[in-house]
């Protein structure tokens, strides 16, 4: 605590004394020491905030109540609120021990030793890290600066991984880490950004003809359902609605979300997505916004030419995208029989199993992305 005295003027000296007087006479009253500037006479203690801006509040106001009001005085209380001003740290004690203490620092190294630890910690293995570490390696690098020593590439990558796979808070990260919270979520969007701009060309690249033709010869070998182009559906990530937004988020779940609908091959592989969609909208209608359904409509997909059936060559089909009774049965889009037309009808029943056989695909494709990534649970 420290003892500040604010001085007005009737602690001036006697030569200034009698001018204070004469000029409070000239406004049709006396001047009284102590009386309206009693309360700046005496000693302020100056208390962290928000006491003393309360203190100083009131000296502002009693000052406003007198006409005695000086410039002096008014420059005392603002350095009484200039000094109280908290300090901004530029990196906390705790952090400055990051390459003791951090997490990063004393486990990294131990987990690589063990293939099943690492796996469990960051959802893939040792040498599916490094070989990510070597393709994004150059995008994330940081420079060393006078001031402090760039993170690591590799503790990037570490973090990213971490707040991905497990589905922890920045806030929980940055503890553990020993870095800024506001660091953490910087490196957590600089790294996906630069995970999907380098590896989308490699894992998911635009659909041509002959990778389309190839993933409906795989669906029927696997899954005996001909002329498909993989299975659709859309999943409601749910995620804290930003500020403002209202009910735009609101699901029918109950939940704030955002959706992400995709397209996915025999093998639960994602060949087409699209994210970002309000959560109250239905998935035909994300669809329909999306790249994917544009060109689809405008025939601009270059999805195969019809072709016939395997086992009956006579009967010559267009390729479909199977989906559920959210979506719309169009000449591309195959959806399920509703219920009326199962009823006591066996052809039409086996075709419901064999499209739900198929269809169910893109759920577990989103049962195992939840899975391997806690942040989509």
């Amino acid at each position: 605590m420290v003892s500040r005295t604010v001085q007005c003027r009737c602690s001036m000296s006697a030569a200034s004394a009698p001018t204070a007087g004469v000029q409070s006479q000239r406004r049709g009253r006396k001047h009284s020491p102590h009386q309206s500037c009693y309360p700046l006479c005496l000693p302020l203690k100056v208390e962290p905030s928000p006491l003393s801006c309360s203190l100083a509040l009131h000296v502002v106001q009693n000052i406003a109540m007198t006409d005695s009001s000086s410039e002096e005085e008014t420059i005392c209380v603002a350095m009484v609120l200039q000094e109280d001003q908290p300090k901004r740290i530029w990196v906390h004690d705790i952090n400055k021990k990051r390459n003791e203490f951090g997490e990063f620092h004393t486990i990294f190294h131990d987990l690589t030793e063990d293939d099943k630890k690492f796996f469990i910690y960051f959802c893939m293995s040792y040498a599916k890290f490094c070989e990510l570490l070597l393709a994004i390696e150059p995008r994330i690098e940081k420079k060393n600066t006078n001031f402090r020593e760039a993170i690591t590439p590799r503790e990037r990558l570490a973090v990213t991984l971490r707040f991905l796979g497990q589905g922890d808070t920045f806030r929980v990260i940055a503890l553990t880490y020993r870095m800024g919270e506001t660091t953490v979520r910087r490196i957590v969007y600089e790294t996906c950004e630069v995970i999907w701009e380098v590896l989308s060309p490699i894992v998911m690249p635009p659909p041509t003809k002959e990778i389309w033709g190839h993933i409906s010869s795989r669906i029927w070998d696997k899954w005996q359902y001909p002329n498909a182009l993989g299975a659709m559906d859309g999943k409601n990530v749910v995620f804290e609605k930003p500020g403002g937004s209202g009910s735009t988020f609101f699901n029918y779940k109950k939940e704030f979300s955002i959706v992400l609908l995709a397209l996915v091959d025999a093998d639960y592989k994602f060949i087409v997505v699209d994210v970002g969609a309000h959560g109250r909208t239905s998935d035909g209608a994300v669809f329909f916004r999306s790249r994917l359904g544009k060109m689809l409509t405008e025939g601009t997909l270059d999805i195969p030419v019809p072709k016939s059936l395997p086992n009956e060559p006579e009967i010559v089909l267009p390729h479909v995208i199977v989906a559920d009774e959210a979506f719309p049965l169009q000449e591309n889009i195959m959806r399920p029989y509703p219920g009326p037309q199962v009823v006591n009808n066996e052809p039409n029943k086996i075709y419901n199993y064999r499209h739900s056989r198929f269809r169910r695909v893109s759920e577990n494709a989103f049962g195992i992305l939840s899975k391997k990534f806690r942040i989509y649970q």
